[in-house]
């Protein structure tokens, strides 16, 4: 890799982790005002007395909970990608800095994470990713409403 590579291949990578962070941000914002909304309507609907009225509400609500589902689905496939492929330049930069001093071929490369805290994975088989836990909540949510509907209509 030359100068020119290599600073094209930097920023490429400084792009990608601000993609990811945009991905998470925008992620957290659409669920935090589909939340708002949630409890608004919920509010509003425990104080009605037409069922049909209440049944259209809740109803529109779940629609948008499948919504949020399939955002938050494609949302989580993004920042994957993106954290990927800086994680992918990143390793570039390592073999080639590693093809110039002779080291260890055993050895393995340090973890994004010691440069740039991205990942905080500490245990594969328990861990739950900050995506899964936002389609937890989208289930969580629905369930709410499917229930908040059974109570209304009962």
């Amino acid at each position: 890799m030359d100068g020119l590579n290599e600073n094209f291949l930097i920023e490429c990578m400084k792009e990608n982790l601000a993609h990811a962070r945009h991905i998470e941000n925008e992620r957290m914002m659409f669920n935090s005002l589909f939340a708002v909304l949630v409890g608004g309507a919920l509010a509003v609907v425990s104080q009605l007395d037409d069922k049909i009225i209440i049944i259209v509400i809740l109803g529109i609500l779940m629609i948008i909970d499948i919504i949020c589902f399939i955002f938050t689905k494609r949302w989580n496939k993004v920042f994957k990608n993106h954290y990927a492929l800086a994680k992918n330049i990143y390793i570039m930069f390592l073999n080639k800095s590693q093809s110039s001093t002779p080291q260890d071929t055993d050895q393995k490369h340090p973890d994004i994470n010691c440069f740039y805290y991205f990942d905080n994975q500490l245990d594969k088989k328990k861990y739950i990713s900050t995506g899964q836990y936002f389609i937890i909540y989208n289930f969580m949510v629905f369930v709410l409403l499917l229930c908040s509907m059974c109570y209304f209509l009962s």
